[in-house]
This record gives C-alpha cells, structure tokens and sequence, in this order.
C-alpha cells in the first residue's frame, strides 16, 4: 500500500453519492503509516492522516459512519474532524473521534438545513430555533445561500465569526454564499486568523 492507494480510497469516500457506512479492519493503514513516520518523521506521518481525514469528513452527500475496527495508531490530535458537517460518527476502535450530535445536537433546523430546504429553514426559525454557529457553516459548506439568507436574516453572526464565514466561503469555493455575505456587509477586517 502506498500514498496513492490510501489516498484514492478517502477521496472516493469524499465524493461517494452512495457510501453510507465505511469500516476498515485489517487494512494495513497503520503499516504505512508507521513507515511515513519512519521516513519522513513524525509530523509528516501526522499531517498526512489530518489530510485523510479531511479528505473523507467533507462528503455532504449520505456517508453517515467511518470506521477504524482496527485502531489507526496515530495521534489523536491529527485526526482533523472540522470539516465533518454532517457525517455522524467517526470511531477509531472504541474511542469516539466524532460525534455531530455532540457538536451541533439534533433539531429541526439543523434537519432543514441537511436538506437544503430554505422553507424548512424559515419554519424552524418562525417556530422559535435560535442558529449557531454549526447551523451557519452548515449552510455555507453546502454553498445553500437561501438557507444561509433565512438565517442572517433572523440573527447575523457578527465581528470574527461574520469574516469567519466568508473567508470559509471563500477559499472553499462556495461563491453563492461569499456573494450573498459581501452583499450583506461582511468585513475581512475582522478575521481572526
């Protein structure tokens, strides 16, 4: 197994329109693993599993579940999970890497917002949901500027957290919100990284 093998597989994770579960057992990751370490030293080995892991987190289509059966044996540090906006759980043996419902806890508005209904959107704010921070980089990771629209409307993020959320719309790609948030008076003067 070589770089191109491991990474071809969390790419196609990435992108998969049908993957709903995935676990790996017996792999022969932490071999490679263990190998990258050896030849290129520690951080490397770790930077190269934090981009596997944001490889397959960014799926926004119906993977729900990955699953190391095998412990990956790397830092759980590198293990990158912030682009995991709607992928339920993450398991590395019996040790819980992620957990969306511990991050942004199950609500109407966040089922509006993974369907990318903006009507639904409008109807959970109506009916009283106040949005976070997870509800707004839900909209603008999936480029759901209606949605997004629905909820600067009801309550704008301000100050860092507004230049936050087009810089992610930004350099992610997403156009139709990063239009919408210069519209809407984002500044980059108050970002924060």
């Amino acid at each position: 197994m070589d770089r191109a093998v491991v990474m071809s597989i969390f790419k196609a994770m990435r992108t998969s329109r049908t993957l709903v579960s995935c676990t790996f057992e017996d792999t022969n990751i932490n071999g490679y693993y263990m190998r990258m370490v050896e030849s290129r030293g520690q951080e490397e080995g770790s930077n190269e599993v934090g981009n596997w892991f944001i490889e397959f987190c960014k799926n926004r289509e119906v993977l729900e579940t990955v699953m190391f059966r095998t412990p990956l044996r790397v830092p759980h540090d590198c293990m990158y999970t912030d682009t995991a906006l709607k992928l339920q759980k993450i398991q590395n043996g019996q040790d819980v890497v992620w957990d969306r419902d511990q991050g942004h806890p199950p609500s109407p508005l966040r089922q509006a917002l993974d369907l990318e209904d903006p009507v639904e959107v409008q109807a959970a704010l109506s009916g009283g949901a106040s949005p976070g921070w997870e509800d707004y980089r839900l909209a603008v990771e999936l480029d759901d500027w209606r949605s997004l629209a629905a909820l600067l409307t009801h309550r704008p993020p301000t100050g860092a957290r507004e230049a936050r959320l087009l810089g992610s719309a930004a350099f992610g790609g997403r156009p139709k919100c990063a239009e919408l948030l210069l519209f809407w008076g984002a500044g980059l003067e108050a970002r924060d990284s």
